[in-house]
């Protein structure tokens, strides 16, 4: 069983990898939080696949009989992603992730910016569309 200060450390490595802004086909920054977390333990290696997956394995001098042990996650989650900037206000988003339309009735989206977050929240029940514009507040 995990001890108290190591159940933080892997609580702060969660809220570390969760907090990264990334969506289907942008997953880039979690990747190189993965890889500087493998690089960061002399005892592990970090492969990548031919269609992206990362292996990360436990280095060892002696070859094991035991088979290997997969556990798999996405690097994505749901997300808005900025299509184009149409002027200083306002942005064209496009939906990427398997989320119902029902879900957005309401809803407000962050919007991440460098140094700061805007938010833009819907006033009307109408469901955002998958790719529309809004203005950050």
């Amino acid at each position: 069983m995990a001890s108290h200060t190591q159940r933080a450390t892997h609580e702060q490595w969660l809220l570390e990898i969760t907090g990264i802004p990334t969506a289907a086909g942008r997953e880039q920054r979690v990747v190189q939080w993965v890889q500087r977390w493998v690089e960061a333990r002399k005892n592990l290696t970090l492969k990548h696949d031919p269609v992206g997956n990362l292996i990360i394995s436990v280095r060892s001098t002696a070859r094991s009989e035991r088979k290997p042990l997969y556990i798999t996650a996405h690097l994505d989650h749901p997300a808005f992603v900025v299509r184009r900037l149409i002027d200083a206000n306002t942005v064209e988003l496009e939906f990427r992730g398997g989320v119902h339309d029902p879900y957005f009735k309401r809803a407000a989206i962050d919007i991440i910016r460098k140094r700061r977050i805007a938010q833009s929240s819907s006033s009307s029940t109408r469901t955002p569309s998958r790719s529309s514009a809004c203005r950050p507040d």
